[in-house]
């Protein structure tokens, strides 16, 4: 039995591969979220909210530095509770969490 191809350089330079790898595609909006979307909004018109459903992007570096963020609120507030043992770490980890879901909070 010969052995196994394995994904590789060579690979990628198949001409339908390169064009599929080239071309960012967008998921399909999901047809279960679609009817309940109708649902929710039965006296709207909800081919606006699809539409940018289906393009919708997220933008890696807003996320990483997010995704920051939330560490040094973490770290922070952790350090400050075991290094001054000024509060139980179960309430700073409490208060972590507050200030995490309140920086996702803004905006929406």
């Amino acid at each position: 039995m010969p052995p196994s191809p394995t994904p590789g350089p060579a690979l990628a330079r198949l001409p339908a591969q390169s064009a599929a790898s080239a071309t960012p595609r967008r998921p399909d909006v999901d047809p279960a979220t679609v009817e309940a979307l109708k649902d929710t909004y039965k006296d709207r018109n909800v081919i606006y909210h699809l539409k940018a459903a289906s393009t919708a992007q997220v933008l890696p570096f807003s996320t990483a530095m997010q995704a920051k963020r939330v560490a040094e609120i973490i770290d922070q507030t952790i350090r400050a509770s075991l290094e001054q043992n000024n509060q139980p770490i179960e309430s700073a980890i409490k208060q972590a969490a507050d200030m995490v879901r309140a920086l996702y909070a803004v905006g929406r």
